[in-house]
């Protein structure tokens, strides 16, 4: 198949299958000089409980530099932002330039939606607060959001909730939907072929018994949420992930046909959510987040 060029990557809509040849964001080498501010308190979940994220900031110093929202995956049940692996996705976003905070927010029943959606929009107001912009220098206008697996769901929902400039309140200029369920609906959950276990998995967070009566499923889905004034957005799968391909490809479609850029982009093989973060994946985001973001 056809390799991509990172001028390709940035360029509008885009459809294709690339080939993947390393190991995902285990392939990613920090550089030197990376700056991190570990657990930051950013706001409290309903019960009292402390919601921290970590920041990874960029080698060279700056007041303009753009910034993202990286939010972990883990079924919304678990999962960390200090784990190995998005601690890389950390550093790597912070060694493109990108001022990168990763959240972390409640999970399981006491994360049920609407639960986590809400504490991650007080996670992207406080990072529009003058305070928070200046002590780690970065434009409040230019927030874009990272997310894989469950963390693509809720990313991919923020951004689409909403409507309006993406330069205030807690819109965002762009999104990165790695392996995310944007759609939570029976119809939704139809598409393709289903990792085993990711049903239920979607119905822990719902809080549903099935999706026959499920009215936040609507709510809960990115896809149903899709008007011309959502942000540019990455989509991203693999052809055998654990949440299937054609979830994405229908939200890439609802996008397009309101006239938002979107890149939908189909890797080789079942890796899932960041494990398909090889160096192609990785100049393909980055040269994404950098033409819409700076």
């Amino acid at each position: 198949m056809r390799a991509t060029t990172a001028a390709q990557a940035a360029s509008g809509t885009v459809h294709d299958a690339v080939a993947s040849r390393t190991s995902g964001i285990a392939s990613f080498v920090a550089p030197g000089g990376i700056r991190t501010s570990r657990n930051v308190r950013y706001a409290s979940a309903p019960d009292g409980t402390p919601l921290d994220l970590d920041v990874c900031s960029p080698v060279t110093a700056g007041t303009e530099r753009p910034a993202v929202l990286l939010i972990h995956g883990g079924g919304w049940a678990r999962g960390d932002k200090g784990t190995t692996a998005y601690h890389a996705v950390c550093e790597w976003l912070a060694a493109e330039g990108f001022v990168t905070f990763s959240a972390d927010y409640s999970l399981g029943e006491p994360g049920r939606f609407p639960v986590a959606p809400n504490e991650l929009r007080s996670a992207i107001a406080w990072m529009r607060t003058p305070a928070t912009t200046v002590r780690y220098g970065f434009d409040p206008a230019r927030i874009g959001l990272v997310g894989g697996s469950a963390g693509g769901s809720l990313a991919a929902l923020l951004a689409t909730e909403g409507s309006g400039p993406t330069d205030r309140g807690t819109r965002v200029a762009a999104l990165v939907d790695l392996s995310g369920p944007v759609d939570l609906t029976a119809n939704g959950q139809s598409l393709g072929h289903p990792g085993a276990g990711l049903q239920s998995l979607v119905l822990g967070y719902l809080g549903c018994a099935s999706f026959a009566n499920c009215r936040q499923a609507s709510a809960a889905s990115a896809i149903t949420h899709v008007d011309s004034s959502d942000p540019p957005a990455f989509i991203q799968g693999s052809e055998r992930d654990f949440v299937p391909h054609e979830q994405g490809q229908a939200f890439a479609a609802a996008l397009e046909r309101v006239g938002v850029p979107t890149r939908m982009r189909i890797v080789p093989g079942d890796r899932h959510s960041i494990a398909e973060l090889d160096a192609a994946s990785r100049a393909a985001v980055a040269a994404f987040l950098h033409r819409y973001l700076g």
